[in-house]
C-alpha cells in the first residue's frame, strides 16, 4: 500500500514539473512548444520625490494616481519670503542709476581736466590743478566701472536667488504616475524627505525567474511574447533586457528582465504575467528532461 501510494505522489509531481505548452492536446510529437513561465510588471523606473531644504508644503498640485509630465510641477513649499527676495534682487538688478551717476561725474571730470590742459598752454593753469583734475578724472573712471560690475553682481543675485526659489518647487523628473502620496499640505518637510513617489509605467519592465535549460532563448535582445494571466489584455512583444549570468543554485532559475511597450498605459505595474517563447521540440518528443529534472 505504502509503495502504491510512492508510485502516485511521485507520477503527480513529475505532471506539476511538466512545462508550460501554448499548443493543444492534439500537439504531435516534434512540434514546435511555446514554453512559459511566470512573471510580475514593475515600473521601468521608480523614483521618491523630495526637496533639498526643510519647508511647510504650501501647495500639492499633483496628487496620488495622476499622470504628470516631465517637468510638471507637483508640489510647492512656503515660498513667500524667497519670492521676496528675488522680486528686490529683480529691482537692483534692473536699477542702472549709479552706472548713470558715475558716467555723468566721469565726463564731467574729463570736462575740467580738458579746459586745464588748455589753459596750461596759455599759462593759466597751475600743475598741481591738473594733477588734482587728472586724480578727479581717475577716480570718477573708476566709480563708474564700480557701478557696472556691481550691476553685474545685482545680475547675478538676482539668477541665484530665482534658483532658490526654484529649490521650493517640485518637479517631475520624468514623465510617469504618482504612485503614492508620503505628505500633506501644512506639514513640514526636512531636507530630502520624500513628498511622493513617482513611477515610469512606459516602457514597463516583467521580472520573472527563468529555468536554465531555458536559458538559451533569452539572451539581451531577444524578443518575446508576455501574455497578462487576466485574458482581459492582449498579449504584447517584449525584448529581454538583462538575463542573468549568475544563476540561483537552489531553484536552478536566472534572474530576467524585459521591456514592453505601454503607450496607451493600459497595463498596470504589479500584474501576473506569463512569459512566452519557443523552446524548439518539447520535452517528451526529444527525451530530454524537464524543468524539475524528471524525465518522461
Amino acid at each position: 500500500m505504502r509503495r502504491a501510494r510512492f508510485w502516485a505522489a511521485l507520477s503527480f509531481a513529475a505532471w506539476l514539473c511538466l512545462p508550460v505548452a501554448a499548443g493543444g492536446p492534439d500537439d504531435k510529437p516534434g512540434a514546435t512548444a511555446a514554453r512559459a513561465i511566470p512573471g510580475l510588471t514593475t515600473p521601468s523606473r521608480k523614483a521618491l520625490l523630495a526637496v533639498p531644504q526643510t519647508g511647510r508644503i504650501k501647495e500639492l498640485v499633483a496628487r496620488e494616481g495622476q499622470y504628470v509630465a516631465a517637468g510638471d510641477l507637483i508640489a510647492v513649499l512656503d515660498d513667500d519670503a524667497q519670492q521676496t527676495r528675488v522680486l528686490l534682487a529683480k529691482l537692483k538688478a534692473e536699477c542702472s542709476l549709479k552706472i548713470e551717476l558715475g558716467r555723468v561725474e566721469y565726463e564731467r571730470a574729463v570736462g575740467v581736466l580738458e579746459r586745464l590742459e588748455q589753459l596750461r598752454g596759455e599759462s593759466l593753469a597751475a600743475a598741481h590743478e591738473i594733477r588734482q583734475a587728472q586724480a578727479d578724472a581717475d577716480s570718477a573712471r573708476l566709480r563708474w566701472s564700480l557701478a557696472q560690475s556691481e550691476q553685474q553682481l545685482d545680475r547675478q543675485d538676482f539668477v541665484l536667488q530665482s534658483q532658490l526659489l526654484d529649490l521650493l518647487r517640485l518637479r517631475a523628473p520624468f514623465a510617469g504616475y504618482v504612485a503614492e502620496q508620503h505628505k500633506e499640505v501644512g506639514e513640514t518637510v526636512e531636507a530630502r524627505e520624500a513628498i511622493v513617489t513617482l513611477a515610469l509605467l512606459d516602457p514597463l519592465t516583467v521580472v520573472a525567474d527563468c529555468p536554465l535549460e531555458l536559458a538559451r532563448f533569452v539572451r539581451p535582445g531577444a524578443s518575446v511574447t508576455v501574455r497578462p494571466a487576466d485574458d482581459q489584455w492582449p498579449s504584447r512583444s517584449a525584448s529581454v533586457t538583462l538575463a542573468s549570468q549568475v544563476a540561483d543554485p537552489a531553484s536552478q532559475t536566472l534572474r530576467l528582465k524585459l521591456d514592453v511597450s505601454n503607450p496607451d498605459n493600459v497595463w498596470i505595474a504589479g500584474m501576473k504575467v506569463l512569459v512566452e517563447f519557443p523552446s524548439g521540440p518539447t520535452a517528451a518528443a526529444s527525451g530530454a528532461p524537464t524543468a524539475c529534472g524528471v524525465g518522461p
